[in-house]
C-alpha cells in the first residue's frame, strides 16, 4: 500500500475519529483542572448526592423532630417557631443539605399539655431515625418531656421555654432563649438602676412561670433596695368586677413607681384597658410572656404590630426589630412574603435553634461516618456543648449563639417600649458583658457594671439614627469608590456627641459640621447634619460576576464600643417601614442614582451591624479586638446593561459542577458527526451554538467555584474579564454563524445570484466592530468618545498610508450596494480610450478588487476604486429588450438603397427564431465608408430574459446568412473569439473580403 492510499484513508477516517479525540481531550482537561483546584475529588460524593437527593437507601435524610402547641389554645405562640424552622430547612436543602443529606422535620403537636408532651417524647425516643428535637414550646411541656430525653440520650434545643430548671442537671437540653431567672434579675436591676424605681406592685397569673419569675425578681429587689408589693393574682376566668377592683387599688397608690405584669396576652387584653381607664402614673413593665406580638416594621394595622392595650408598656425581649442585622431583616421580609404577615420573635428563635442543630450535624458528619444513631446523637450533643465561645458558636438571626456550661445561650435582654403599636428599644439598656476582661476595663474607666450571677450588666445608651440618601454620583468602578450626599440625624437621651462618629469607608476623613437642626424636649435631644463625601466599597467577586455592587454608607462612634452605645435605625422617619413601598422604590423615585450613570437600584438594606476594631496593642485593653455598634445603609445596585448571561441566569438553574460542563462539551464533540451536519446544517449550527453558550455559562460557575481561595483577587478579576469578553463575543458568533443560513442563502435563492464576498465580509466586520466597542465600554469601562479622540491621530496616519486600500474597500462596498453588475455578466470598463477599454466576464468580487475573464482568455484584476470611478457598460443587464448590433461591410458596387433593403430583410428573417423581437423591429444604419466598401450596422432587439446577447447575435447572423446566400450574397464568418461572442461578419461575394471587427457591443 503506497503512501497516497494511506493518506486518503486517514483523511476519510478523520471525521469519524474526531469526536473520540475531542472527548479524550475534554476528559483530560477536566481531570487536570479538577486536580489543580483540589476541590473536585474531595467532594465528588457530595456533588453526586446533591444531584440525587431523594435516594433514601444511599443517603437517607437527617430527621429532626419539632414539638409544640400547633393546634391548641395559644397555638399562635408556637406556630411561628415551626414556620421559622421550616424556612431554615428549606434554605439548607436548597444549598445542598447537610453533608450532602437533606434535612427533614418531623412535626409533633403537644397542644401545650404535659401528658401529651410526655407521650410524644416517648414516641420520639423509640424512633432511631430522629437525631434531635426542637421544642417544646412552653416550659411546662419541656419540663415534662425533658427527663425522657435525658434518659434516652436525645439532644434537645428549646427556642422559647425559659424555666431555669429545664437545663439544670440535664446535659441533653439546651436553649437559645434567656432563662426566667436571668430575666427577673435584669428586670429588677433595670427598674432600680435605669428607671429609678423604689416601689413596684405585681399583677400576675397563678402559673409556675409567673411564680418562678416573681421569686427571682423579689430576691434581687431585696438586694438593691427595691420594694415589691402588693401582689394581685388573675387568670382568664377572673370576673371583670375583680379586675376593676384591682385597678382601682393600684390607681390609689400615689407613691407607686411601677406595675410588673406577669401574664399572657389574653389576660393583659382584659386587665390593661381597665387599668388605663382608672388611671395610674406608674410605669407598666411586662415580661416576655407579653411579647408574643408581630415584629412589624410598619404601623399599619394590616401589618400586625403590637396590640393597642400594650401602648407605652415596657417589655423585656430577646430581639427587637430595630436592632436587627441584615440577615434578620431579610428573614423577616421572606417570612412576610410567605405567610402574609411579619413574624413574632419566636419565629427567629425557631430558625436559630434549627440552625444550631444543622451546624452541629455538619461539623459532626464532616469528620466521621456514623452508622449507629445513638453514637450520632451523643456526638451531636457533645458538639453543641462545645459551642461554648463566640468563635465556636454560630451567628444566627438574633446574634451570636453559644452556650454556657448549663446549656443556656449567652445573649442580651433588650427592653422595648410600645409606641403607637410599634415596638422600639428604650433609650437605656442593661446589656450583658460576656467578656470578664472587659468588666475590669469598664470599671477602671468609671462605668457602672452590675453583677448578676455569672453575668455582668452594663448600662448601654441607645441612639435612634436615621439617614436620608440624596444622591450617589461619580461611581468609579476602577478605583471602587463613589460620591454620596446625604442627611443624617440622631435622637438620644444622655451624654452623646454625634460629631465623634467616624466613617470607616470614607476615602478621606469626614467630620460633621454644625447641625442643620437642633431641638430638645424633655430628656430627649434631636440633631441633624448634611454630609457629603467620597466612599470606597469592597469588590466582591460574585457581585462583579453578576454586574452588581453594594454601595455602603457606614459609621460608628470613635471611642464608645458596643457595651456603651448601640445605634438603632429610625426606619419610620427614613420612610423605610412602609408596607406598600420598599425603600428601594422610594430611592428610585427620588432619583438617588441618576439614570445616565449606568446603574439601577435593585434593593436596599438598613441595619445595625457590629464592627470589630483592633485595640492596637493598648496595654489597658486585654482584647485583640473590641466590638462597636455600626449603623449601615447598603444600596444594592446593578448595571443597566443588556447581558446575555443575565438572561440565561433567569432561565436556568445554577449547576456549579464539572459534570455539566463535561457533558455539554461531549455533546458539542458529537455534533461533529459528518452525516448529521450534512443533512441538517441549520439544526447542527443551532445545536452547536446552544451547547457552546451553555458550556461557557456553566464553565464560568465551575471555574470560579473551583479556583475560589486559590487565586488572588486581581487574578480572579482577570479571569472574570475573560468571561465578560466571551459573553459579548458569543452573540457575535451567533450572528456570524447564522447569517449564511438565514440571510445569505435566502437572498441567493431569491435573486439567483451569489452574494458577493465583499458584502459578507463587510457585515461580519461591522458585527465585530460593534462587539469590540461594547467590550471596550462595558467590560473595560472605557468611554468610546475618548477612545475615538485618542485614536484620531493614528487613524489619520493609517488613512494616509492605506489610502488606496481604503478607496478600494469603499469602492467594493459601493459596487455591492448599487450592483451595476454581478458575477457572470459581460462588462466593459470604459477608460479614456474606449477602443482599449477592457471587456470581460465578471469572475469574482472581493473587498479590494474585481476579476474579469477577458475575450482573449486572460484574467484581468481591476481595483474596485478604478471601477467605481469609471463608466461600466453591462452587456448582460436584462433591459427587456436589449439591443444587439451586427456590423456588415458591402462593396461599392452594391447601391446603398439596395443594401439597406436587403440587409433589413435579412435581419427580419431572424424574428421569431429566438433571435430578434418584432417590436421594435430591426433597422439598418449606414455607419461609414471604408477602403473596402461601405460599413453598415444591422441593429435589433432581443429579450435578455429568454436568450443572452451571444445567442441572439449568433442566431441573427445565421438567419441573415441564409437569406443573403439565397441572393447569391453569402455572408462569411471568419471565426469566433475564444470565450466570447462571434466577430463581425462580412459579405464574401461580389465585394472584396474584409476582416470583421466586433465585440459584445
Amino acid at each position: 500500500m503506497n503512501d497516497g492510499v494511506k493518506l486518503r484513508r486517514l483523511r476519510d477516517r478523520f471525521p469519524k475519529v474526531l469526536p473520540g479525540l475531542l472527548l479524550a481531550l475534554i476528559a483530560t482537561l477536566a481531570l487536570s483542572v479538577g486536580y489543580f483546584s483540589s476541590t473536585l475529588l474531595p467532594d465528588l460524593r457530595q456533588r453526586v448526592a446533591t444531584l440525587l437527593p431523594d435516594d433514601r437507601d444511599a443517603l437517607p435524610p437527617l430527621r429532626l423532630a419539632i414539638v409544640g402547641n400547633f393546634t391548641g389554645r395559644g397555638s399562635e405562640w408556637d406556630l411561628p417557631i415551626l414556620n421559622g424552622a421550616r424556612m431554615l430547612v428549606e434554605d439548607t436543602n436548597a444549598r445542598g443539605g447537610v453533608a450532602a443529606r437533606a434535612l427533614h422535620l418531623e412535626v409533633f403537636d403537644d397542644q401545650n399539655d404535659p401528658a401529651t408532651a410526655t407521650r410524644i417524647a416517648t414516641t420520639i425516643a423509640e424512633r432511631e431515625d430522629i437525631l434531635a428535637v426542637i421544642g417544646h414550646g412552653s416550659s411546662q411541656t419541656s419540663l415534662a418531656a425533658g427527663d425522657i430525653y435525658r434518659r434516652q440520650r436525645i439532644p434537645v434545643i428549646a427556642s422559647t421555654a425559659t424555666n431555669p430548671a429545664l437545663t439544670v442537671d440535664n446535659e441533653w437540653y439546651f436553649r437559645v432563649i434567656f432563662s426566667d431567672e436571668l430575666q427577673g434579675k435584669v428586670l429588677a436591676h433595670y427598674s432600680r438602676a435605669v428607671l429609678g424605681h423604689e416601689s413596684v406592685a405585681v399583677v400576675m397569673n397563678p402559673t409556675a412561670y409567673a411564680q418562678g419569675l416573681l421569686r427571682t425578681f423579689s430576691d434581687t429587689a431585696a438586694e438593691i433596695a427595691l420594694n415589691v408589693g402588693p401582689e394581685f393574682t388573675l387568670d382568664a376566668d377572673t370576673p371583670a368586677t375583680v379586675l376593676r377592683e384591682m385597678a382601682r387599688r393600684i390607681g390609689l397608690m400615689n407613691e407607686l413607681n411601677a406595675v410588673l405584669l406577669i401574664m399572657d396576652p389574653a389576660e393583659a387584653a382584659r386587665f390593661l384597658p381597665i387599668l388605663r381607664a382608672v388611671g395610674t402614673r406608674a410605669d407598666l413593665v411586662g415580661t416576655d410572656s407579653l411579647s408574643q406580638i408581630d415584629l412589624a416594621d410598619g404601623t399599619d394595622a394590616g401589618d400586625g404590630g403590637a396590640p393597642p392595650y400594650l401602648d407605652q408598656v415596657l417589655l423585656p425581649l430577646p430581639f427587637i426589630p430595630d436592632t436587627a442585622s441584615r440577615s434578620a431583616r431579610a428573614f423577616m421580609a421572606d417570612y412576610r412574603a410567605e405567610h402574609g404577615r411579619f413574624p413574632s420573635w419566636p419565629a427567629l428563635f425557631g430558625y436559630d435553634a434549627t440552625l444550631m442543630l444543622g451546624e452541629a450535624l455538619d461539623r459532626v458528619l464532616a469528620g466521621l461516618a456514623f452508622t449507629d444513631s445513638a453514637d450520632l446523637r451523643r456526638a451531636l450533643r457533645d458538639e453543641l456543648a462545645a459551642m461554648a465561645t463566640p468563635d465556636a458558636g454560630v451567628v444566627g438571626l438574633s446574634g451570636p449563639l453559644y452556650f454556657n456550661p448549663d446549656g443556656d445561650v449567652i445573649r442580651p435582654i433588650y427592653v422595648g417600649r410600645v409606641d403607637r403599636r410599634r415596638l422600639t428599644p428604650a433609650a437605656q439598656q442593661l446589656l450583658i458583658v460576656d467578656n470578664p476582661d472587659m468588666v475590669t476595663v469598664l470599671r477602671e474607666e468609671g462605668e457602672n457594671v452590675i453583677e448578676v450571677d455569672d453575668a455582668m450588666l452594663q448600662l448601654t445608651q441607645v441612639v435612634k439614627t436615621g439617614l436620608q440618601v440624596n444622591a450617589i454620583t461619580d461611581i468609579d468602578t476602577a478605583n471602587k469608590s463613589f460620591q454620596a450626599q446625604f442627611d443624617l440625624w440622631f435622637r438620644y437621651s444622655g451624654a452623646f456627641d454625634p460629631r465623634e462618629i467616624v466613617f470607616p469607608d470614607a476615602v478621606e476623613p469626614l467630620a460633621l459640621d454644625t447641625p442643620l437642626i437642633e431641638r430638645t424636649w424633655g430628656n430627649e435631644r434631636y440633631q441633624s447634619f448634611r454630609v457629603s463625601g467620597r466612599f470606597g466599597y469592597q469588590a466582591d467577586i460574585d457581585h462583579l460576576r453578576h454586574s452588581r455592587q453594594d454601595f455602603q454608607i457606614r459609621f460608628r462612634h470613635a471611642q464608645r464600643d458596643l457595651s456603651r452605645l448601640v445605634y438603632v435605625p429610625d426606619l419610620r422617619s427614613m420612610g423605610a417601614d412602609s408596607p406598600r413601598f420598599s425603600w428601594a422604590e422610594v430611592l428610585r423615585e427620588r432619583g438617588v442614582i441618576d439614570d445616565d450613570s449606568g446603574w439601577v437600584i435593585r434593593d436596599t438594606a438598613i441595619s445595625q451591624e457590629i464592627d470589630n476594631i483592633s485595640t492596637l496593642g493598648d496595654p489597658l485593653m486585654p482584647l485583640v479586638e473590641i466590638p462597636f455598634s455600626a449603623f449601615q445603609v447598603s444600596i444594592h445596585a446593578a448595571r443597566a446593561e443588556v447581558s446575555l448571561k443575565r438572561q440565561i441566569e433567569g432561565l436556568l438553574p445554577p449547576a456549579n459542577t464539572w459534570f455539566v460542563v463535561v457533558a455539554l462539551l461531549v455533546l458539542l464533540a458529537l455534533t461533529a458527526y459528518p452525516g448529521f451536519a450534512r443533512h441538517h446544517p441549520l439544526a447542527t449550527t443551532l445545536l452547536r451554538l446552544v451547547i457552546l453558550t451553555l458550556a461557557v455559562f456553566y464553565l464560568e460557575d465551575a471555574l470560579f467555584g473551583a479556583l475560589r481561595g486559590h487565586l488572588e483577587t486581581f487574578q480572579m478579576e482577570m479571569l472574570l474579564n475573560v468571561f465578560r469578553v466571551l459573553w459579548w463575543l458569543i452573540p457575535a458568533i451567533w450572528a456570524i454563524r447564522l447569517l449564511p443560513t438565514l440571510v445569505w442563502q435566502p437572498i441567493q435563492r431569491h435573486t439567483g445570484n451569489p452574494v458577493p464576498s465583499i458584502a459578507r465580509l463587510a457585515v461580519n466586520l461591522a458585527i465585530l466592530v460593534v462587539t469590540s466597542a461594547c467590550i471596550t465600554a462595558f467590560v473595560f469601562d472605557k468611554p468610546l468618545t475618548s477612545l475615538w479622540a485618542a485614536s484620531g491621530v493614528l487613524t489619520l496616519v493609517l488613512g494616509l498610508a492605506l489610502q488606496s486600500l481604503i478607496m478600494d474597500a469603499f469602492g467594493g462596498l459601493m459596487l455591492s450596494a448599487e450592483r451595476p453588475f454581478k458575477i457572470g455578466d459581460w462588462i466593459m470598463v470604459v477608460g479614456r480610450n474606449r477602443a482599449n477599454s477592457p471587456v470581460g466576464r465578471v469572475e469574482e468580487m472581493n473587498w479590494r478588487t474585481t476579476r474579469l475573464w477577458t475575450l482573449d482568455n486572460n484574467l484581468l484584476v481591476i481595483p474596485n476604486s478604478a471601477i467605481a470611478q469609471a463608466t461600466v457598460e453591462n452587456y448582460s443587464a436584462p433591459s427587456r429588450p436589449s439591443r444587439i448590433q451586427v456590423p456588415v461591410v458591402l462593396g461599392f458596387k452594391v447601391p446603398v438603397e439596395r443594401a439597406v433593403v436587403v440587409l433589413g430583410e435579412a435581419a427580419r428573417r431572424a424574428i421569431g427564431e429566438g433571435g430578434l423581437l418584432p417590436e421594435p423591429g430591426p433597422t439598418v444604419v449606414v455607419e461609414r465608408v471604408e477602403s473596402e466598401g461601405i460599413r453598415y450596422q444591422v441593429q435589433g432587439y432581443h429579450d435578455m430574459a429568454r436568450v443572452s446577447a451571444e445567442v441572439a447575435t449568433t442566431r441573427t447572423i445565421a438567419a441573415m446568412a441564409a437569406y443573403l446566400e439565397s441572393l447569391d450574397m453569402p455572408l462569411g464568418l471568419p471565426g469566433e473569439a475564444p470565450g466570447g461572442p462571434p466577430q463581425t461578419p462580412v459579405v464574401l461575394a461580389k465585394q472584396p473580403p474584409v476582416q470583421a471587427t466586433g465585440s459584445p457591443r
